[in-house]
């Protein structure tokens, strides 16, 4: 199997109170093309600053990231970066960062906005429709819709631009049991039908017979389960 990211000694850490703090410690980790990952850990071990520098939002301060077969892609300079992410990466967050003021419809476009595709509303719809949400509920603002609804709507946007990668944060966190279920649910799917990789970060353990490997990330390193 080829891979789509690989991470090699990656060290991550931050100043709080006049200390440093190191988060992630000669972290390794390779990902393969359409696999769905999971990285679990408590709160406050890393998770999220481990997403960030694998999704292309934070460098790290040591070690080698390799995505796409480049090298080092935070060498190319923020506007590239930010067009690469744009275009091969998808993101769900604990909490839906819809924008209120804007109908479902154009909340998933948003991205095809910012990077300057066209004709995607077909795309567009045909995804809310794979999520299990009604066409009726298209063209109503964000806020209208239950926290499962928007969740659904989150996915839907993370793959408008037919990404290679989606990173999820805690994407359950928020949502009840049952819904919970159903979002794994349809991650599962979407990994089937459309085949993007996926690497999903959470502290429900009950996720990790649902993904092909799972790590724990505990002392600023991570460990394969």
């Amino acid at each position: 199997m080829n891979f789509l990211i690989k991470a090699c000694g990656i060290k991550r850490s931050f100043f709080s109170g006049g200390k440093r703090i190191e988060v992630l410690k000669e972290l390794d980790l390779e990902v393969y093309e359409g696999e769905i990952i999971a990285i679990i850990g408590v709160s406050g071990s890393g998770k999220s600053t481990l997403l960030h520098i694998l999704g292309l939002m934070d460098a790290p301060d040591e070690g080698e990231l390799i995505f796409l077969g480049l090298k080092n892609p935070f060498s190319l300079g923020e506007k590239k970066v930010a067009s690469l992410r744009n275009r091969e990466i998808g993101f769900v967050f604990q909490f839906p960062s819809l924008l209120p003021e804007f109908s479902v419809l154009e909340n998933v476009l948003m991205p095809t906005f910012i990077g300057g595709f066209k004709n995607k509303e077909k795309r567009a719809t045909e995804l809310l429709k794979s999520m299990g949400l009604r066409e009726s509920l298209f063209n109503r603002r964000s806020y209208m819709l239950s926290e499962g609804e928007k969740q659904r709507v989150v996915l839907a946007r993370a793959l408008i631009n037919k990404p290679r990668l989606v990173i999820a944060d805690e994407p359950t966190a928020s949502l009840d049991e049952k819904t919970a279920v159903e979002i794994f649910d349809l991650i599962k799917n979407i990994n089937r039908f459309y085949g993007q990789t996926f690497i999903v970060a959470s502290h429900d353990r009950t996720f990790l017979s649902r993904c092909d490997r799972s790590f724990f990330l505990h002392g600023s390193k991570l460990y394969e389960t």
